[in-house]
């Protein structure tokens, strides 16, 4: 009461008094005193919201009877945190009253709990908030800053260049204060939101599998072992997949074939249920095939490259006598005729 009065530039007595006639006008006691302070009665608190009306109306309608007379004068009430208070506001305030001196600020410092509610009960005229933020009005974002986590040194996270949010439901720390705390419980939240929709659209139906294999696998035929196995282990693979969430867990199983080298979801698109599924063969693989077709030994590109040179200077050769052979079948006899290059 005596603060109250202070800033009124009232006495203690004139304060109570005034207090008590409203009291007896509204019918009904608006604070509980006792030795630790005064505090709001439940009713207080129900017209606390409109009595910060009447005062912000009559403090607009003093300002504007003011400037009707040239002046520039009032009072700006600003609802801000700490770390606001101490580092920004002091020399923009500074550099404001330089230009209109007339003006006074009203400081009102809280956490962001009580900045919001501070702008709903029209208590300060503007206020300092974390984004989103619910409080009332035109939202102007200032800045961007980090949201940091303090670690030991030899916490097994500490090396990491980011914190993984979802890691802080599994540990212990210490935060702020419950209504102070809005930014971690809105990234945990999120964290939250993130983690259900993902269970939800594992629970979309699949509509189509692609898987690639290796192009050279197609010119396999049907009965060859490779290509026998694995069909058959794809097939069994897809047998169990039906949700999307199916997938990924589903195909690690392709990973067990003795000619798979890797298997692994290349895209996954929830929304129409199609996934697509890269495999990879085990290495040399292909060249160990190639061998085994050819009845060449092939165990590198320069062998394979190499062998490609020979082969296309024998079918070079081979073209030459090709019709003759073909003539000597059904005739009996064949001409072998010489190109130019031949003659000499």
């Amino acid at each position: 009461m005596s603060r109250a009065a202070e800033d009124l530039g009232l006495t203690q007595s004139a304060v109570s008094h005034a207090l008590t006639s409203l009291e007896e006008q509204f019918g009904f006691p608006l604070l509980v005193r006792s030795r630790a302070g005064v505090r709001l009665t439940e009713e207080g608190k129900k017209v606390l919201p409109s009595v910060r009306t009447i005062l912000t109306a009559e403090m607009r309608l003093k300002e504007t009877v003011s400037s009707i007379h040239g002046l520039s004068t009032g009072t700006i009430r600003i609802g801000t945190f700490s770390s606001v208070a101490v580092h920004w506001l002091p020399s923009i305030l500074k550099g404001f009253q330089e230009e209109h001196p007339q003006i006074r600020f009203k400081l009102l410092n809280g956490d962001y709990h009580d900045v919001e509610q501070w702008l709903e009960e029209g208590a300060v005229d503007l206020g300092f908030v974390s984004l989103p933020t619910r409080a009332p009005g035109e939202v102007t974002p200032l800045m961007k800053d980090r949201l940091l986590v303090i670690l030991p040194k030899d916490h097994p996270l500490a090396n990491l260049p980011c914190f993984p949010i979802s890691f802080a439901k599994q540990e212990s720390f210490i935060s702020l204060l419950e209504s102070s705390d809005q930014d971690l419980r809105r990234a945990l939240d999120a964290e939250d939101i993130r983690h259900i929709l993902e269970l939800i659209l594992h629970e979309f139906p699949v509509t189509e599998i692609a898987l690639h294999l290796p192009t050279w696998t197609k010119a396999l035929d049907v009965n060859h072992r490779i290509r026998r196995s694995l069909h058959s282990d794809i097939r069994d693979c897809a047998q169990e997949i039906s949700r999307t969430g199916d997938i990924a867990d589903g195909f690690i199983r392709l990973n067990e074939n003795e000619f798979v080298k890797s298997c692994s979801v290349a895209h996954l698109d929830f929304g129409t249920g199609k996934a697509d599924i890269e495999v990879a063969l085990a290495d040399g693989l292909y060249y160990e095939v190639l061998s085994e077709l050819t009845g060449f030994s092939v165990g590198s590109e320069e062998e394979l490259f190499r062998l490609m040179k020979e082969l296309s200077l024998m079918k070079a050769e081979y073209d030459k006598v090709n019709d003759a052979l073909k003539n000597a079948e059904e005739n009996g006899y064949g001409i072998v005729m010489p190109d130019i290059e031949d003659l000499h």
